[in-house]
């Protein structure tokens, strides 16, 4: 039952790849909160056992606190007679069906790199057959209710200082239109050319919104989730995009990447137009006070 997969167990930074069914991975992750409990210290001890063993067959580097013996790159050793690989970076050109993945830090079950599951909240294994879609026995969705605790959610972003709303309240923010297209001195009316180029963005946007997934980067990264800024590959993505789609609708082999050549020191906010268009890329606005905040940091 289940289909074969990556098993990858992520743990202060490291990536730890086995390969095994997802069924029997989800198996091993106990419903009791205390068990559970019992289950990630174990798991945690486990790994660090592991790291150690690397560190002292292969020495480490020192990356901030951490002694890392893949300096950065990856290793594979064996656990008895289990092959495993330990990389600091995502597989994402791993041969294989499914990517099955648990973060012990965060509580999050991945499926192919997407925040799935709440750890604390798992299906059983027909349930989670039915939201993989797999195999050929016609297995049930739970109930709207189960699902919605079985989904991650999203952790509450940091609290806006009182100071940032403060500051917010006290710009002036009135406009004499509510219409766009009068705030920007334009017609009602798109050209032809910028009803294209919206489809365009629409489509390129649309396509990029699997934010998590092994087979590409998208416009989001796994950092986002748990960080008040965005990280800098997000932020090149968007300013390419931005620069992209503002010029000239004439695209060649010669225009920028939107892959992963980035400036890691290059700021959140870049002026497009001097004075007409500038750009602020902020992780997450779903919250009242994080738009306040995104203004005034901009």
């Amino acid at each position: 039952m289940g289909t074969p997969g990556y098993v990858i167990y992520r743990y202060k930074g490291f990536y730890f790849l086995f390969y095994g069914l997802g069924v029997k991975f989800i198996a091993e992750i106990p419903s009791d909160p205390v068990e559970l409990e019992e289950y990630i210290a174990a798991k945690k001890e486990e790994l660090e056992g592991l790291l150690e063993e690397l560190r002292r067959a292969y020495g480490y580097c020192s990356i901030g606190d951490e002694q890392d013996p893949v300096r950065g790159g990856e290793l594979k050793g064996n656990l008895g007679d289990v092959k495993f690989t330990v990389s600091r970076n995502w597989p994402r050109d791993g041969d294989a069906a499914f990517f099955y993945e648990i973060d012990l830090e965060h509580y999050i079950f991945y499926v192919d790199g997407e925040p799935y599951f709440d750890l604390r909240n798992m299906p059983n294994g027909d349930e989670f057959c039915a939201y993989l879609d797999v195999d050929a026995k016609p297995y049930e969705l739970p109930l709207d209710s189960e699902r919605v605790r079985h989904r991650y959610k999203l952790p509450p972003p940091p609290p806006v200082a009182t100071a940032v709303l403060d500051a917010y309240r006290e710009y002036s923010l009135t406009s004499k239109t509510s219409q766009i297209h009068e705030l920007l001195d334009l017609t009602s009316e798109m050209r032809s050319t910028e009803v294209i180029r919206m489809k365009i963005i629409e489509v390129f946007i649309g396509v990029s919104t699997e934010t998590m997934s092994y087979k590409n980067y998208g416009l989001g990264e796994r950092t986002t989730l748990f960080s008040s800024s965005a990280p800098p590959r997000l932020i090149h993505r968007v300013r390419t995009m931005v620069r992209a789609f503002t010029g000239p609708l004439i695209f060649s082999e010669s225009m920028p990447r939107f892959g992963d050549f980035y400036n890691r020191n290059q700021p959140a906010f870049e002026w497009i137009e001097h004075g007409i268009l500038c750009l602020l890329v902020v992780p997450r606005l779903d919250t009242e006070n994080n738009l306040p905040a995104a203004v005034v940091e901009l």
